[in-house]
């Protein structure tokens, strides 16, 4: 529709951008709703332990379900009751499952907009209370058209939890091929857990990943959740270096910014571009960090976009970073994994 991802207005797009941003700022609101976020990951990893007690989990379909009920209890406030009804119909809609029942999805988004738009318990950093689903609360205070808040609540429902959940799916597909790496990891998430004497991460705690942002780096670099990149159309004429010489692009022709191209050229990365490795050498502006300083700005690089360039960089990107970080480090405390046989 005319959602932040889609309109061609930049001006209308800026007034979006600058609207939403509120409700993924890193201290003033998704450290506030952490807590919601830290309840379920302590829930996810009990569920995994009951579902691995009955047999081998699809941890894809799992960490898929875990990033869905993340955005719908944390960004947008809804009750876990709710998110349960609607989580896997949702999911099954947007990846065309044979499972999936007519009309779900639409169900689903006119419960979850009445909810954005009537819950007067929801609230922004601005407001001067207790955040809660700031996301939610953003929709009640745009004064946007309804088509474009219904398309960032669609794009939000698709891209909060698809992006996220592939990449925490491949991750730990890299541990599972190289259980060396999965036990360094696994090290450092105890000495985490150790360093805080009992207490509840804060988001400020966060920082104290080393080797697991790398790996969450690297599988962001090996395999890119956009993976295509993304699609643009030129403001200006551009003038390029082909191999032919000189090309010419017109204003308006559209151009992909590709990801997987670049993300394993070993011309940028090196012989080994295409084997799992988080100790290569990233610089400080492509290492993805949480709750230290500089951690909130977009990673990127003439090489390495996966949340995409600035200004249009992804709107979620810290908020999937820190439900990766609860999540992961949780269930990595708890379980190691290893590749299910042939089926």
């Amino acid at each position: 529709m005319d959602s932040i991802i889609s309109t061609v207005d930049n001006e209308h797009w800026r007034q979006q951008r600058q609207h939403l941003i509120e409700a993924f700022m890193p201290l003033s609101s998704l450290a506030k709703i952490m807590p919601v976020s830290l309840a379920r990951a302590k829930e996810c990893s009990e569920r995994l332990r009951e579902m691995a007690e009955k047999g081998p989990v699809d941890m894809s379909n799992f960490l898929l379900h875990e990033a869905q009920a993340q955005l719908q209890l944390a960004l947008l406030g809804v009750p876990e009751e709710i998110m349960e009804e609607t989580n896997a119909g949702i999911r099954q809609t947007f990846m065309l499952s044979p499972d999936a029942k007519i009309g779900h999805l639409s169900e689903a988004m006119k419960g979850l907009m009445k909810l954005a738009r009537e819950d007067a318990s929801v609230a922004l950093p601005s407001d001067g209370c207790p955040v809660r689903g700031p996301l939610s609360r953003a929709l009640q205070t745009g004064h946007f058209a309804s088509s474009t808040d219904y398309g960032n609540l669609l794009l939000i429902l698709f891209a909060g939890h698809d992006t996220t959940g592939h990449t925490m799916t491949w991750l730990l597909f890299e541990l599972a091929r190289h259980p060396e790496i999965q036990q360094q990891v696994q090290e450092e998430v105890d000495h985490f857990f150790a360093s805080l004497c009992g207490r509840d991460p804060s988001y400020q705690d966060l920082s104290g990943f080393d080797l697991l942002d790398r790996c969450i780096t690297e599988t962001l670099r090996l395999w890119p959740a956009v993976a295509n990149g993304t699609f643009r159309q030129l403001q200006f004429g551009e003038d390029l270096k082909g191999v032919g010489g000189q090309v010419q692009l017109p204003k308006g022709t559209f151009v992909t910014v590709t990801n997987w191209c670049r993300h394993r050229n070993p011309e940028l990365w090196g012989a080994d571009a295409d084997t799992f490795n988080p100790w290569r050498d990233f610089s400080q502006q492509e290492l993805v960090r949480v709750g230290c300083p500089m951690a909130a700005r977009t990673p990127q690089s003439a090489r390495f976009s996966p949340f995409a360039h600035n200004p249009r960089s992804c709107l979620g990107k810290n908020f999937a970073q820190m439900e990766m970080r609860l999540i992961l480090s949780y269930i990595l405390g708890q379980f190691s994994f290893s590749l299910a046989p042939p089926i």
